[in-house]
């Protein structure tokens, strides 16, 4: 598994950090691309969660267990968010599970 993430949404808020993250992954613009609302997964300085990217561990090591959160607008927002982020973690992983996306080592807690 290239990358877990630990994820939870209360009401309007996404919250986690990574897990577990392939070392080829580090300090790599747009790793992958969707989503409606998370539009990239991008690992160019620390873990954070912005209003159209997920940002994983890249360059500031020292902070690679940082948590992330993000605000949004509605709960419904927040719900999209999560399910956007467990896409894309879901194809960065797909190469090493043989396309099952279903599995994609995100924990979701809700």
């Amino acid at each position: 598994m290239k990358l877990r993430l630990g994820l939870q949404r209360v009401e309007d808020v996404v919250f986690g950090r990574v897990l577990e993250q392939d070392e080829s992954l580090r300090e790599c613009n747009n790793i992958v691309e969707g989503g409606q609302q998370i539009r990239y997964i991008t690992s160019i300085s620390e873990p954070a969660l912005d209003s159209g990217a997920l940002l994983i561990r890249g360059d500031a090591c020292n902070k690679d267990n940082q948590w992330f959160a993000q605000r949004y607008d509605s709960p419904a927002i927040a719900i999209q968010v999560v399910a956007d982020i467990k896409m894309l973690v879901a194809k960065i992983n797909a190469d090493e599970q043989q396309g099952e996306l279903d599995d994609c080592g995100l924990v979701v807690i809700e």
